[in-house]
């Protein structure tokens, strides 16, 4: 204990090396260090005593030296440091996410609806457990919690997106300097990887039915039902985005010559000694101009309402953008 009287003024007792205790007239003691950084006098507080003691004064005192002797001025040193302990104690995982949506992600983004399904889960999945957790708070058992959710689900790839969307979250909170540690660290280990394989062609009529009740069952957007329920009545002979193009592009018409819809599909300019690969790579270059002639395909006679109504979507579309 430091036997110190209040005098009416202050007065400071010297310990060496810059340290002194300041003894104020109402009898309060402050711990003070003065030094010299770049030819200039600073002085920094280093508590009130009895509470920080002389032994700890003196450790404070040694790092605060040391910070000098590698070229950091300790005041501006203190100030960073409670700078970035405020940001940890007001940055939750839904604020630092937020941020790297905005800042990071769209130029990581492949288009508009990749966005909006990277956010959707960070809204869905992720923000519901972790969203108001201080970022320093979050352990790679929470983080691990909220991915086994989207797996009891059975969406193994999403599972997979979501864990690198949220370490790409904590990546950018430790640059920052809201969190000291990536906690997502390990994750990818214990994650079960999807298992890829092509989807078998059904060849037999008794499972046909139940495939086609299904696809007719789907409930989504007009435009993804559509290409779902004319997929299986003689599309094969076109590929998929040559479908979407068809949609997308209003090429729906009938032709009452022939007694029969037509799909009017946007023939991929492939020609027809060339390999579908090799023609695509000549589309990509800009070797293959797309040919004026669409590729027409038959369909049957039961989607022809089907058709009609797509039609009368595509119109409205027409009309609402023109509008």
């Amino acid at each position: 204990m430091l036997l110190t009287v209040p005098i009416d003024k202050n007065y400071k007792l010297s310990d060496g090396g810059g340290l002194s205790l300041v003894v104020n007239p109402n009898g309060s003691k402050w711990w003070h260090f003065r030094y010299r950084f770049n030819g200039k006098e600073g002085k920094i507080s280093l508590g009130v005593y009895p509470k920080i003691s002389l032994e700890q004064a003196r450790t404070a005192r040694d790092k605060c030296q040391s910070e000098l002797d590698r070229g950091i001025n300790p005041s501006t040193s203190r100030k960073e440091a409670r700078r970035l302990s405020e940001q940890i104690r007001i940055n939750t995982f839904r604020l630092v996410s937020n941020k790297w949506l905005a800042e990071i992600f769209p130029s990581k983004s492949k288009s508009p609806d990749h966005a909006k399904r990277v956010r959707a889960r960070f809204e869905n999945d992720l923000f519901p457990l972790l969203g108001d957790r201080l970022m320093t708070d979050i352990t790679t058992q929470d983080v691990l919690a909220a991915i086994q959710k989207i797996k009891t689900r059975g969406c193994l790839e999403t599972a997979q997106r979501t864990a690198a969307s949220c370490r790409d979250v904590f990546r950018y909170a430790k640059v920052l300097g809201y969190c000291q540690h990536d906690v997502t660290e390990g994750i990818f280990a214990l994650l079960q990887r999807p298992v890829r394989a092509h989807f078998p062609a059904i060849t037999k009529g008794e499972l046909a039915a139940p495939l086609l009740q299904e696809i007719w069952s789907y409930r989504g957007t007009a435009v993804v039902q559509s290409a779902f329920r004319l997929n299986p009545y003689h599309l094969s002979s076109v590929s998929s985005s040559e479908q979407r193009n068809a949609l997308a592009s209003k090429s729906l018409r009938r032709s009452n010559r022939e007694h029969s819809e037509k799909l009017v599909a946007r023939h991929v300019g492939i020609p027809e000694r060339k390999s579908a690969t090799d023609g695509l790579k000549e589309i990509r270059s800009g070797l293959t101009r797309l040919p004026e002639d669409p590729l027409l395909v038959s369909l049957q006679s039961q989607i022809a309402s089907l058709l009609s109504a797509i039609d009368s979507l595509l119109n409205a579309q027409v009309n609402t953008e023109g509008a």
